[in-house]
């Protein structure tokens, strides 16, 4: 697993692009507490359009993330936030659009 997401500013002009948004953004810092992972199609160069970033975290208390994800998120643009099981797990999902990349 990669620790850090310099290895988009050597990619492509949209994972260097990425790279810029995710860090203005802040929020593999302001999430650190659950381990982000940015993964999905953009971070490996197979994305299309309309790909998304797509970052996944370990999250045991999903109230206090809830409430820390609104707290920060809440504000940007098409934010959702919503709770359903996949594959008999608790998942908690959120979305929303900064500096044209949906997250």
């Amino acid at each position: 697993m990669l620790k850090t997401l310099d290895y988009l500013t050597l990619g492509s002009d949209k994972q260097r692009q990425a790279h810029r948004v995710i860090n203005s953004l802040g929020i593999m810092n302001e999430l650190s507490m659950y381990t982000p992972v940015l993964c999905g199609t953009l971070s490996i160069e197979v994305d299309v359009e309309g790909s998304d970033l797509d970052i996944i975290m370990e999250v045991a208390d999903f109230n206090q993330f809830e409430k820390r994800v609104r707290t920060l998120y809440e504000d940007k643009q098409n934010f959702k936030i919503k709770r359903l099981t996949i594959r008999d797990l608790p998942v908690i999902k959120a979305n929303f659009i900064f500096e044209g990349f949906e997250f």
